[in-house]
C-alpha cells in the first residue's frame, strides 16, 4: 500500500498541456506554495519509447510544444515562489512515464487533470486517469475543470478499512496544514454486505477519536444511500472542495479499474477527489 500523505516535500504534477490540465495546475502550484514542497511538472508525450528528442531538422513538434509548455509553466510557477522542476518525456503509455517518474523521484503525491466526462467507469482501461491511480506508489489528487483553490471544506469517506484509515490519515494531514474544516462521514447502503447504521455510527466514532485534538474537526456524521451519491452530495451541501477516499489496493489487470466508489466520485465530483490507496 502507499504511504498515505503526512508530509509534502515532493509533488508531482502530470499535465498534457490542455484546459483540462490547467485546473491541477493551479492546484498543484497552491499546494507547493504553502506547504513548501518542490514540484516537478512532467508531461509526457504520445509516442514510441526511446527516439530522439532532436531529430535532423529540429526537435519533434510535439516534444517541442510540450517542453515549451512545462518551460513556460515553471517559470509563472518561479514567480510564485514556488521550487519547480521539469521533464518532458516521450513515452508509449503515458501513464507509465507518469508513476514510473512518481516511484523514481520518490514523490508523495501526484497531481492531474481529467476529460470533462461524468463517469470514469464508463472510460475503464482506456482513461489515463484511472490506470494512473491504479497503479501509483503514491496517492493522486485529481483536479476536474471544477476544482479551484484555496480549499474551504474536506470531507473524506469511511467504512472502516485500512485503506479508509489511511484515507482519513491524509485528510486531517491536509485540513492540519492548511487550516480546513473537515467532515468525516460514513454511508449506509442497506445491502448485506455493508454496515448497519449501528456499526457505520462506530465506525464514524473511531474516525472521530483518530482525529481527537485536530481543531479543524468539523463533523463525524452517518448518511444512507448509494455510496458516492451520498458522497458527493454530502460534500456539496457542505461547501467542500476536497474529497479523500480510499481505494482497494489491486494487482494486475483488475487495479487498473481503482474501485467502484472511488472511480465514481472521482468521475461525479466537480471539485478535487484525493484517492490514497
Amino acid at each position: 500500500m502507499a504511504a498515505p500523505v503526512e508530509r509534502l516535500e515532493r509533488i508531482l504534477l502530470a499535465t498534457d498541456g490542455t484546459e483540462y490540465s490547467h485546473p491541477a495546475e493551479a492546484v498543484a502550484a497552491w499546494l507547493a506554495r504553502n506547504s513548501g514542497a518542490g514540484l516537478t511538472v512532467l508531461q509526457a508525450v504520445l509516442g514510441a519509447t526511446g527516439y530522439p528528442v532532436v531529430v535532423p531538422h529540429g526537435e519533434h513538434a510535439a516534444v517541442k510544444n510540450a517542453r515549451d509548455h512545462v518551460d513556460d509553466l515553471c517559470r509563472r510557477m518561479a514567480g510564485q515562489n514556488v521550487s519547480c522542476a521539469s521533464v518532458v518525456e516521450p513515452a508509449a503509455e503515458p501513464f507509465r512515464a507518469i508513476t514510473d517518474h512518481a516511484a523514481k523521484s520518490e514523490a508523495q503525491l501526484i497531481v492531474m487533470g481529467r476529460r470533462n466526462r461524468n463517469d470514469l467507469s464508463r472510460l475503464m482501461m482506456g482513461d489515463s486517469t484511472a490506470k494512473v491511480i491504479g497503479h501509483a506508489p503514491c496517492p493522486v489528487l485529481v483536479a476536474p475543470r471544477g476544482a479551484s483553490v484555496p480549499w474551504h471544506g474536506i470531507v473524506v469517506a469511511t467504512d472502516g478499512s485500512d485503506f479508509s484509515e489511511r484515507a482519513v490519515a491524509s485528510a486531517a494531514w491536509f485540513a492540519r496544514a492548511f487550516r480546513i474544516p473537515l467532515h468525516v462521514l460514513a454511508v449506509v447502503t442497506g445491502s448485506k454486505d455493508d454496515p448497519d447504521a449501528g456499526t457505520a455510527r462506530e465506525i464514524a466514532d473511531r474516525a472521530r477519536t483518530s482525529l481527537a485534538g485536530l481543531d479543524t474537526l468539523a463533523d463525524c456524521v452517518v448518511e444512507r444511500g448509494r455510496p458516492h451519491h451520498v458522497i458527493v452530495s454530502y460534500a456539496n451541501r457542505q461547501g467542500a472542495d476536497l474529497i479523500v477516499v480510499g481505494s482497494h489496493g489491486r494487482t494486475g489487470i483488475a487495479r487498473l479499474l481503482v474501485g467502484s466508489v472511488s472511480e465514481r466520485v472521482v468521475g461525479h465530483f466537480d471539485g478535487a477527489v484525493l484517492v490514497v490507496k
